[in-house]
């Protein structure tokens, strides 16, 4: 039997659907979230979803210990121009 490997990796981004809002990919490394008025550009996604936590509220019962600790991480801001 032979394994064939491939040679390179491509991470893909993709969208989230968390608690009513989408967070969307942006540029190569951030992620940006429908929520009206925000136009900062997070870190991770796990940032996005701390993100929407905070907007709602606080985090009530959604995500772990690790994810709290790690905060919201701001990155940039949309470039409305492009």
């Amino acid at each position: 039997m032979r394994v064939v490997w491939k040679d390179s990796h491509v991470r893909k981004y993709h969208s989230y659907d968390y608690r009513g809002y989408t967070i969307t990919p942006y540029g190569e490394t951030g992620y940006t979230v429908n929520i009206k008025g925000d136009d900062r550009i997070y870190s991770g996604r796990v940032s996005a979803f701390n993100a929407i936590d905070e907007y709602l509220g606080g985090t009530g019962q959604r995500g772990g210990a690790k994810r709290k600790e790690r905060g919201i991480k701001v990155i940039g801001k949309i470039d409305e121009t492009k």
